[in-house]
């Protein structure tokens, strides 16, 4: 009995494992298969109708032509600046103010349809229970402030930084003495050029993230999205790159199988109306649609895998589960503070 048995020894815990038995599924071991999940997304009649159509509105908006301009170039509300024209680039005119003002509208309308496709893609990808096109629709629709706020927050930051470059443009005009000036005060200028570029040209990233984010986190918080959209663009560019690289040859295949559906529908279904009615022009609507159908599907696609997108962003950054989203309405109710009960006045 003294002896003991060689099972009986103790020989340290055994903490590391191999790697198959780590990994759940092959999605934990290839990460980007995740993204495949969330093409689901173009295969839904109703996502790609609603694309289709915010595609068709956002065209028209940007195919509208500006007004004749006749007599000064800044009319109306900005007459009070005619004095100070010299000062405003000569391509600041009606027509521009309008296009601008065109293709803002645009990314507005545009940005609703995209968060309700990225928050479908995000569920695909997280395997979750698909939500109805009408409850995320409302659920978007509910955000839609903070969803405009993205979309304008980057570029309101830029104005406010290129304040200082606009001063130091002033002092030019000064003559000698101003350009004596400009030189020793642009020096001072490079960290408000390169935080400039870091902005303008991450919000190309970063917006589309922060619109996932505003569609698929609990949290409705523009600048919490906008942030995290930042963080995973200057955090894990290349694991982002990846990502977008895996997307794009992703969106390419759907945008081909569309293409190829599509023409053959307007085929067979423009050979069917030809016979029936004698001539060779399908209707202007039905052409419209279908001219506009590939790319809504190839566009639905490309929102679905920016959410999903997102949720690998968000992983290899926060450590958060990528099927953390909140969708039932136990997880959608807002966390409260319990309240005291006031005891009546008899009892005091």
């Amino acid at each position: 009995m003294s002896e003991k048995r060689e099972n009986d020894n103790f020989t340290g815990y055994q903490l590391e494992t191999g790697f198959l038995t780590r990994v759940r599924n092959w999605r934990d071991a290839i990460r980007p298969m995740v993204l495949i999940d969330a093409l689901r997304v173009a295969g839904s009649p109703s996502y790609v109708l609603v694309t289709l159509v915010a595609l068709l509105i956002a065209k028209s908006l940007l195919s509208i032509e500006p007004p004749a301009v006749v007599g000064p170039s800044l009319s109306g509300p900005l007459a009070w600046m005619s004095g100070w024209r010299s000062l405003v680039p000569t391509e600041l005119n009606d027509s521009t103010w309008l296009t601008l003002v065109r293709a803002s509208l645009a990314a507005f309308v545009l940005a609703l349809p995209a968060a309700i496709s990225m928050r479908a893609g995000a569920i695909h990808a997280a395997q979750r229970q698909p939500e109805r096109l009408t409850v995320a629709a409302r659920r978007v629709v509910q955000r839609g402030g903070d969803l405009l706020l993205v979309l304008v927050l980057p570029w309101v930051c830029v104005a406010g930084l290129t304040v200082p470059v606009f001063i130091v443009g002033m002092i030019a005009r000064l003559g000698k003495v101003g350009w004596w000036m400009v030189e020793p005060l642009s020096i001072l200028l490079l960290p408000f050029i390169v935080l400039i570029g870091l902005i303008a040209a991450g919000s190309l990233v970063a917006t589309p993230l922060g619109i996932a984010a505003i569609a698929i986190e609990k949290r409705n918080d523009a600048f919490d999205a906008l942030s995290r959209g930042y963080e995973y663009l200057y955090r894990r560019p290349i694991h982002l790159t990846f990502y977008l690289a895996v997307s794009t040859m992703l969106v390419f295949v759907i945008a081909i199988i569309a293409n190829i559906v599509v023409l053959a529908s307007a085929h067979v279904v423009g050979f069917a109306f030809a016979l029936a009615s004698g001539t060779k022009a399908l209707p202007y609507v039905v052409g419209v649609m279908l001219a506009h159908l590939a790319p809504a599907i190839a566009l639905t696609a490309a929102w679905g895998l920016i959410g999903a997108t997102y949720l690998l962003l968000r992983k290899d950054a926060n450590q958060q589960e990528i099927e953390d989203i909140a969708i039932s309405p136990i997880d959608l109710h807002r966390a409260e503070l319990p309240m005291l009960k006031k005891k009546p006045a008899t009892e005091q």
